[in-house]
């Protein structure tokens, strides 16, 4: 296991704040993308599915439901 010399750490800190409060926005049309990075997401990671006018609601519950 490699660790970062103290001053490198201390750089990344801000950015790694900045990162653990990001949100993620998909529609259920980028279903499949939502697929795809599924695995790479924390446990417990709050996906905003959205509803676009004229979509099926069907298309929105199973996007949800992943």
């Amino acid at each position: 296991m490699m660790i970062a010399p103290q001053s490198e750490s201390r750089e990344k800190a801000p950015l790694a704040d900045l990162l653990s409060h990001y949100s993620i926005e998909v529609t259920s049309r980028d279903l499949q993308s939502l697929e795809s990075i599924a695995a790479t997401l924390p446990q417990g990671s709050e996906v905003f599915v959205a509803h676009l006018p004229k979509e099926d609601i069907g298309l929105l519950v199973r996007a949800s439901a992943g």
